[in-house]
């Protein structure tokens, strides 16, 4: 019992990997027939295998074989012939016979097989770049389906009775996409199937150029900022990267909260801005205060949540005071560069970017040193090194927040550059591509995204330095 429960197992397995046909295939029971002396019979046939019991009248057990087709075999037993023709693999039909004689008589059996066909093997097929495996189904009319991809490891195939499995490798590095041939064989029949992959960075299209303004935002987008913040810090968990995990979760309980305007409140940062009463923002504002300009830094001295109370009473301090700095007026309330970095890193106290840059170490270089919980410094601002990602030592991913003037969420100024979609991929806690495209697109502007390459580009060695929290 166990030997036939063994063995119907090896069957299943020897199916799936395509290495026998489907037990549907196998020949079908025998087909009695009788001819007379000096009689042709002839039989139609399909593609597939067929067999015959042959009775020939008035033979002896003398009667021997004159001459037959290669395709049909038979043996003797018990005075009779078992004839087999075996299936068709051509995709046309054939003609074959099998002549026994003795003396001057014949007994001839005449097999006409109808042609074989394989239908369903598509000309070409487009995949992503992601490692994945698809598969189609075929119809064919005799014999097992067989495939092969052996001209290029990056595609490998299987059948199983008569579905078609492929599997593409992921398009790590290829700039642009590549080309493989799938073919599907029945019997004598082949076609091929061309699989596309796309190259390893899919192009986005950004509905927002340049400078997002979290007062455009519906409620929406503020749920795939959150969206975008909770993937990038279940990401990060997965990657054991504790460092990002803790810094973005941070980032975002500065970021993704709501709150409305009783007043206008103008400020003067970059040309000025006005907060419009009834009009309902997103995370802390940007102000940045001097010393001896009172304020209250969110995250600090005051928490998202007391924030969003106070600004309920009309004669709170933030419709009634303003912060200056460098002759700029700001909110009472919000944050700056360093006061989010600050925060970010988990440091006891705001730090200006100049304190920052001279209590930090210079790691050096910053392709090959840049790591998540690193700031970039540059000419008194400051941005955080949210999240990296390095494959064989090479760099391929970074994600950057900063805060800004003219920025009234300071999530709004997120820079995610990537290689490729797989690394976008593990950023984004290994989401689908589409859910990655989506996100980015409701929460960064074009402008902010781009390859390694870019990233180098626009944060060019003298120009920015790496620091990190000793």
């Amino acid at each position: 019992m166990k030997f036939k429960k063994y063995w119907g197992l090896l069957l299943c397995g020897l199916m799936i990997l395509g290495l026998i046909g489907p037990m549907t295939q196998t020949a079908q029971a025998a087909t009695p027939i009788t001819i007379g002396q000096n009689q042709t019979v002839t039989k139609t046939t399909g593609p597939a295998a067929s067999s015959y019991t042959v009775t020939l009248t008035g033979a002896s057990s003398q009667a021997q074989l004159r001459g037959k087709s290669e395709w049909i075999s038979y043996t003797k037993k018990n005075g009779k012939y078992e004839i087999t023709a075996a299936f068709n693999p051509n995709a046309s039909t054939r003609k074959g016979s099998i002549m026994f004689y003795e003396g001057n008589k014949t007994w001839t059996l005449q097999i006409n097989q109808t042609s074989n066909s394989l239908t369903g093997v598509p000309t070409s097929y487009a995949v992503s770049n992601e490692a994945k495996t698809y598969s189609f189904n075929v119809t064919r009319g005799a014999g097992p389906v067989k495939s092969d991809s052996s001209n290029k490891a990056w595609l490998t195939t299987y059948v199983s009775g008569t579905t078609v499995y492929y599997t593409v490798k992921a398009n790590e590095t290829g700039t642009s996409s590549r080309t493989a041939n799938l073919t599907v064989t029945v019997g004598n029949i082949t076609k091929t199937c061309k699989v596309t992959q796309n190259k390893a960075r899919t192009d986005i299209s950004f509905p927002y150029q340049s400078d997002i303004d979290a007062d455009n935002w519906t409620s929406t987008r503020i749920a795939k900022l959150s969206d975008f913040y909770t993937k990038l810090i279940n990401g990060a968990q997965n990657r054991g990267d504790t460092k990002a995990k803790d810094a973005i979760t941070r980032a975002k309980y500065l970021t993704v909260f709501s709150w409305k305007c009783l007043k206008d409140v103008t400020w003067t940062y970059s040309s000025g801005k006005t907060y419009l009463a009834g009009h309902t923002y997103y995370g802390a504002p940007y102000q940045q205060a001097t010393n001896d300009s009172p304020t209250d830094y969110i995250g600090y001295e005051i928490t998202p949540q007391t924030f969003v109370t106070r600004l309920q009473n009309a004669n709170d301090k933030f419709y009634t005071k303003r912060t200056t700095s460098s002759g700029n007026m700001g909110p009472y309330y919000g944050t700056d560069c360093s006061g989010f970095v600050s925060y970010c890193l988990g440091l006891s106290s705001r730090k200006t970017s100049g304190t920052l840059y001279s209590d930090f170490s210079k790691p050096g270089a910053i392709q090959s040193n840049i790591s998540s919980g690193d700031v970039l410094y540059k000419s008194n601002h400051v941005m955080l090194v949210a999240a990296v990602i390095r494959e064989n030592g090479t760099l391929k991913g970074v994600v950057l927040l900063e805060s800004r003037a003219r920025t009234t969420a300071s999530g709004r100024n997120i820079y995610v550059y990537y290689d490729n979609d797989a690394t976008l991929r593990k950023l984004f806690n290994n989401a689908d591509f589409s859910t990655c495209r989506d996100i980015l697109q409701n929460v960064i502007d074009k402008s902010n995204t781009g390859t390694i390459s870019n990233f180098i580009n626009a944060f060019p060695a003298g120009t920015y330095t790496l620091i990190r929290k000793k």
